[in-house]
């Protein structure tokens, strides 16, 4: 921004936005069109991404993320074990609505993915949580720690994704053709982040991370 790009968004991030309905765009029920990729697509695009003939707006919510998180492994999509009051699902809910898109008849759109499709899934409202931090806490430096905290299996397979960029084409009637390009294959070595070497030379008995 102004000149200063030090962070950029790749394609890869882009498709994670859901549409309008909450269904992710290659799902089954999607309303996404590649030949109109920003069309009827989540709000939350609009915060983080700069993208053809759209203006950039702001807005935050890491407390409420964090715990629906953690309350998704602790008690499910709806328990509430403690007698909060709200749960995993109704905190995500909450982060949601700030974005909301209404239906045509003013009514809220109410998130059909979230609700119908989701559901009680513990597994698939965590795929969905981890997706909305990726959006909600875009550019602060949270998704590549995440990303890490989130290996379950030691390998580095989650993270070596190969990244991709818009090649946008003006036609001369003035409508535009989108082609997704590759701009990277990523080779992360280990999952894990180094131990600095002089930690391991004040405590021998301490092993550097695999892969370092």
């Amino acid at each position: 921004m102004f000149g200063s790009a030090l962070t950029n968004p790749s394609q890869n991030f882009v498709d994670a936005f859901p549409n309008v309905n909450g269904y992710p765009i290659d799902a089954p029920g999607t309303v996404y069109d590649p030949a109109a990729p920003y069309a009827n697509r989540d709000m939350r695009l609009r915060l983080w991404v700069a993208y053809n003939d759209s203006d950039i707006i702001l807005g935050k919510p890491e407390l409420y993320l964090t715990f629906a998180e953690a309350a998704n492994e602790a008690w499910g999509v709806t328990g509430d074990p403690n007698g909060y009051g709200f749960t995993a699902q109704s905190v995500l809910d909450r982060v949601l609505l700030k974005h909301d898109v209404l239906n045509s008849d003013g009514s809220r759109n109410n998130n059909k993915y979230l609700n119908d499709v989701i559901g009680e899934d513990q597994a698939e409202f965590r795929k969905y949580v981890r997706n909305c931090r990726r959006l909600d806490l875009s550019f602060e430096g949270h998704y590549y720690y995440d990303l890490r905290r989130w290996v379950s299996d030691g390998t580095t397979a989650s993270l070596n994704v190969n990244v991709y960029g818009m090649k946008i084409i003006k036609n001369a009637n003035n409508t535009y053709l989108y082609e997704r390009i590759l701009l990277e294959k990523r080779d992360f070595k280990s999952p894990y982040q180094p131990i600095p070497y002089s930690e391991l030379y004040n405590a021998p008995a301490i092993e550097q991370n695999a892969g370092w």
